[in-house]
């Protein structure tokens, strides 16, 4: 059985963060609900053969400079707060773990 699971994208000091997601989890989009920035992911919920990994996103804001991540992370999406902050998630490869 497929199904759809929302975590949310903490805002904390550090711009990079990490989820212990199933193997097969598709990402299907980032949006803000109630303000909060949120992440829904596609996954199996079969727990017979549920296996995890974890997986390391990277949230920039406009006018961040990318330069230095351009070969190493991935597209996931955009969101907006009500306080003017436009945020860009983007998800590392799996050989990127990112440095504290």
């Amino acid at each position: 059985m497929l199904t759809i699971y929302k975590y949310e994208i903490p805002l904390l000091l550090c711009d990079c963060f990490e989820l212990e997601l199933s193997t097969d989890a598709e990402i299907l989009t980032v949006q803000t609900q109630n303000n909060i920035p949120q992440l829904w992911v596609k996954t199996s919920s079969n727990y017979s053969t549920f296996s995890t990994e974890t997986r390391y996103f990277k949230l920039f804001g406009t006018g961040n400079d990318l330069t230095s991540n351009n070969e190493s992370i991935k597209y996931i999406g955009t969101f907006q707060l009500k306080n003017g902050f436009v945020g860009h998630l983007f998800e590392l490869r799996k050989e990127e773990k990112p440095i504290d």
